[in-house]
């Protein structure tokens, strides 16, 4: 509103020391279109719409056929990470499965959970919270009864996130 006003001021002041009348119509004018210009981008409002609830997803292995254990990750020290282009992607996931991902429609939250024993399933549940603007990615995994103490690595594959989204992952080992 306070750029409207400073552009109606100008205008006003042509008015009063214009001596061409012509010259004041064309110039009248060319404020005129900027004003409805002005006016109609404070108007728009925001189409995209938050959807809290369920988040769909993929994995590496529902999209691209890695198996399980055919990737590993070189993020020692952390539980997760988000990958967002290829280069993040081929400098942190290392073995033999290195697909090309589409990262213009994805990106992949990567982490890993050493076990005391076995895993014989990992169950995701993804949420998104549009007050906190948070997607929460839930990761159950249920363990066997071998002695075998894995380091399990978990994925998904994220409808692309906005700049400013977060990411919280919680990993529960039953």
């Amino acid at each position: 509103m306070q750029r409207i006003n400073v552009i109606l001021s100008v205008v006003r002041h042509f008015h009063q020391h214009e001596t061409n009348i012509d010259h004041f119509y064309i110039k009248t004018a060319y404020y005129e279109k900027r004003i409805f210009y002005l006016i109609i981008s404070c108007k728009k409002a925001n189409t995209e719409t938050c959807n809290s609830g369920p988040v769909p997803y993929k994995s590496l292995k529902s999209e691209y056929g890695c198996s399980n254990n055919s990737y590993a990750t070189n993020i020692n020290g952390v539980t997760f990470v988000i990958i967002r282009n290829q280069t993040d992607f081929n400098n942190t996931v290392i073995g033999s499965c290195k697909p090309n991902v589409d990262f213009s429609t994805y990106d992949l939250v990567i982490g890993q959970k050493q076990l005391t024993s076995g895993c014989r399933e990992i169950i995701y549940d993804l949420s998104k919270d549009c007050q906190s603007n948070t997607v929460t990615v839930n990761v159950t995994m249920k363990t066997n009864l071998t002695t075998a103490a894995p380091m399990i690595i978990y994925n998904c594959l994220l409808p692309k996130l906005q700049p400013n989204e977060n990411v919280t992952v919680n990993v529960v080992v039953q």
